[in-house]
């Protein structure tokens, strides 16, 4: 006979976040279940991660105990036949978060507290003060809303109606912090430091600048990836011993899953990984492909919008059934319009952050901003998705590998062959260095494999 699991005891490891349904999303370390059967009743500890999801449930930071009475979970859980009671209802809570990783309770079955310590307090002083320059800066609603999904990672304040804008147009990342975010805060602070104190005192200062974000922003796995990144590239650099992103992408992927084994197995640590290769290794190749027939600023745009999706497509087709090719031409016309947001969001709550006044300033701005990346994103979700179903499921996401293996492959092809007139049209001037840059063919194309150096 077995138990089952009348209580989960654990802490969070990430802050809460808002689903759909009306849900609130917990990421649980179980330490403690409490098991009740036929003729026993006890506790035992277990160190199982899963995701609980509570109707209703309150926002909660990441350090903060929770309990959960009379968890549900989604299908019958596993059990050990001829084992303990006790071990049986330990190893369900195990093979649920094995399998699964999710578990149901209801709000008034959780009891929560907050997160003890120095530096919890002080994150939660820093995070509640960045929030409110946030909300200035926003002028409050769907803009100050917006902002802080930018650049808080919090969801709770966006408007459903611009999430799901923003995801039938194929731009759900934007939403999500990430590499792009972090370039841009080291790119304002190495502007504003470099003149003060040099680039290598520059880049030490804006690494514990830029650790501190992550620190306030939370943990979230394409975060921590692009801090490790640019952690190791700051190391690296400062040790005069820089290397290429290839080298720095390997080194942040083994180290992250050495740190924490368990992510390899979340989808937004997969598809942020995917995304990051996906630009290393296929941007060069669609830019190789479009800069002969684009002006360079749109080939390299669209070229980067290529690699990541072509990356990315296979896992997410696979998860959620559906495709957003519109994505790939709505990610370059916002680019620049998320950027500008970004750059006047922070710089617009460091304002507002140390003089609240300023916020008749910069809110209209803001809202000008916001606006027209609205309507962006609105016009192209008018876009019908890719939906994969049946064959399709499986034939449309190995197109997409072999026609980017394809544009991998064809420089290579090309400089084996000699396939450049046949195969595409000739190269303009459009990509070559201005001044008194090198000429030499490796300068110029990169992308090419490189000569044996001569002895």
């Amino acid at each position: 006979m077995g138990s089952d699991p009348t209580a989960l005891r654990g802490r969070l490891t990430a802050d809460s976040t808002r689903a759909k349904g009306g849900f609130t999303l917990y990421s649980l370390e179980v330490e403690e279940v409490s098991l009740a059967g036929p003729g026993i009743t006890g506790r035992a500890s277990t160190r199982a991660r899963i995701r609980l999801l509570v109707r209703g449930g309150p926002a909660l930071e990441a350090g903060s105990f929770i309990e959960a009475s009379s968890p549900r979970f989604p299908g019958p859980p596993a059990r050990e036949e001829g084992g303990a009671a006790a071990g049986a209802g330990v190893s369900s809570v195990s093979g649920a978060a094995g399998r699964a990783s999710l578990a149901f309770a209801n709000a008034q079955g959780l009891t929560a507290r907050p997160p003890t310590g120095l530096l919890a307090r002080l994150r939660s002083i820093l995070r509640a003060g960045f929030h409110a320059a946030l909300d200035r800066a926003g002028g409050g609603g769907a803009t100050a809303g917006l902002l802080v999904a930018l650049l808080e990672g919090s969801r709770d304040e966006l408007d459903a109606a611009e999430g799901e804008a923003f995801k039938r147009a194929g731009c759900a990342a934007v939403l999500s912090l990430s590499g792009q975010h972090l370039s841009i805060l080291a790119a304002a602070l190495s502007l504003v430091l470099k003149p003060l104190g040099g680039p290598r005192k520059a880049t030490a200062a804006s690494l514990a600048i830029v650790f501190a974000f992550v620190f306030v922003a939370g943990w979230q796995p394409a975060l921590l990836r692009s801090l490790v990144m640019y952690a190791l590239a700051a190391l690296a650099l400062l040790s005069d011993r820089p290397q290429d992103t290839r080298t720095i992408l390997g080194l942040s992927f083994a180290l992250q899953l050495f740190l924490d084994p368990a992510a390899a197995r979340e989808l937004s640590f997969c598809l942020s990984y995917l995304a990051l290769a996906g630009l290393v290794l296929l941007s060069p190749r669609f830019e190789f492909l479009l800069l002969p027939v684009l002006p360079v600023a749109l080939a390299k745009a669209l070229a980067a919008s290529c690699a990541a999706w072509a990356a990315t497509m296979p896992l997410a087709a696979a998860s959620f059934g559906a495709a957003y090719p519109v994505g790939l031409v709505a990610t370059v016309v916002s680019a620049p319009l998320v950027a500008a947001f970004l750059w006047w969001g922070l710089a617009g709550s460091l304002a507002c952050g140390l003089v609240p006044a300023a916020s008749g300033l910069v809110a209209p701005v803001s809202g000008l901003i916001h606006g027209a990346l609205f309507k962006t994103m609105d016009f192209f979700a008018a876009a019908p998705p890719l939906v994969l179903s049946g064959t399709a499921a499986s034939l449309v996401p190995a197109g997409v590998v072999l026609a980017a293996a394809f544009v991998y492959a064809l420089p290579y092809a090309e400089h084996a062959y000699g396939l450049a007139t046949r195969l595409r049209r000739p190269h303009r001037a459009q990509g070559l260095p201005r001044g008194r840059g090198p000429r030499h063919v490796q300068a110029l194309r990169p992308e090419l494999p490189r000569e044996p150096d001569c002895p």
